[in-house]
């Protein structure tokens, strides 16, 4: 197990002191020009201090944008990759053993407002974006590494920017990858969606997932890029424990049988009896994901073979008993989790 911490750049907190920071969709925060005099010193301050006071985790990310960076219209590239050289050097005088992973994710908001024009242009600006720093690499302090969003791999939306799966261009593409490795670094794939959906999202909030089969194809395809480490982003870990399941076999082997994996899974939560219901249950789940309904027709997967109707999901769901003894710990009792999977079922329409 190894403890790692996200830094931004340019974002600074407009909470008022001694007042809780409050969730997500406030967004209190701005984000300050790095070319303006003064901000790129106080922002770093800010930074180095949770360098200090973490200075013994195993890595950090520095976070290009979202939120970060700046859509000024002057400020770019190597703004970032600024705040990705002081925060290198920093890091190797505190802590010369950590290292510092490079995350380009959002990184198109380093220049004018990519949004403005719509999502393809975010993504394409975030590809050359990637590129610029995968570039300037070699000459980064030996400690700093990089990670990579991997949007045009797996996810809906920068699908259905380019109007289907077979228009988006591959990146990264092993020749992206084998560059880095050739400039002695490592790479850190960020899909951040697969496991989980954020509030942004209210059809797929709050709700159990299963994505078992578009998560074996992204493990499948940073394989053969040539990526072999990637995180799997949570935000609410006590109802996706199936996901999060599945998502630790097949780093294992990404080859395994999703019916298996949901099987075993199974075995964990319910009793020996009831094994076959959650079974039928978490495939139905599976079969009428959010994830999958946003995605393009090009890029669906086959539905897994097993035809459960929407009545009998509810049905078994209703009948399930939940294993008191698992064999494994689990973070929330089998017992709450199938109540938060009948709710997560009758908001599924």
């Amino acid at each position: 197990m190894k403890f790692g911490y996200l830094l931004t750049n340019t974002v600074v907190s407009t909470v008022p002191k001694n007042e809780e920071p409050g969730h997500q969709l406030q967004n209190r925060a701005v984000e300050l020009c790095a070319q303006m005099p003064g901000n790129f010193e106080k922002t770093i301050t800010i930074l180095e201090w949770y360098l200090r006071t973490y200075k013994e985790a195993d890595f950090f990310e520095e976070f290009a944008a979202d939120w970060g960076g700046c859509r000024c219209g002057v400020c770019g590239i190597p703004d970032f990759l600024r705040y990705v050289r002081v925060l290198a050097e920093k890091l190797n005088e505190l802590n010369p053993s950590a290292e510092l992973y490079a995350n380009t994710w959002c990184i198109s908001y380093w220049g004018k407002d990519p949004l403005a024009e719509g999502w393809k242009t975010m993504y394409e600006r975030e590809v050359s974006g990637s590129r610029e720093v995968i570039k300037a690499l070699p000459d980064m302090p030996d400690n700093t590494h990089l990670a990579l969003p991997c949007h045009h791999l797996y996810r809906p939306l920068t699908f259905t920017s380019y109007d289907s799966k077979g228009n988006t261009p591959t990146f990264p593409t092993q020749e992206d990858i084998i560059n880095v490795h050739r400039a002695g670094r490592k790479v850190l794939a960020w899909p951040h969606f697969v496991m989980d959906d954020d509030a942004y999202r209210p059809l797929s909030w709050g709700i159990v997932h299963s994505e078992i089969r578009y998560i074996q194809q992204l493990l499948r395809t940073l394989r053969l890029m040539g990526i072999d480490s990637v995180i799997g982003n949570l935000y609410l870990p006590l109802l996706q424990i199936s996901n999060t399941y599945a998502y630790g076999r097949l780093l294992d082997n990404p080859d395994a049988d999703p019916i298996d994996l949901i099987r075993d899974f199974a075995k964990l939560v319910v009793v020996k009896d009831d094994v076959d219901k959650l079974v039928e249950v978490m495939v139905w789940v599976e079969n009428n994901s959010y994830w999958e309904e946003q995605m393009p027709e090009d890029s669906r997967l086959p539905k897994l073979p097993v035809t459960v109707s929407t009545q009998r999901a509810r049905k078994l769901a209703g009948e399930i008993r939940p294993n008191a003894k698992p064999a494994m710990p689990l973070p929330v009792s089998s017992q709450q989790w199938l109540e938060d999977l009948q709710i997560s079922i009758e908001k599924m329409s």
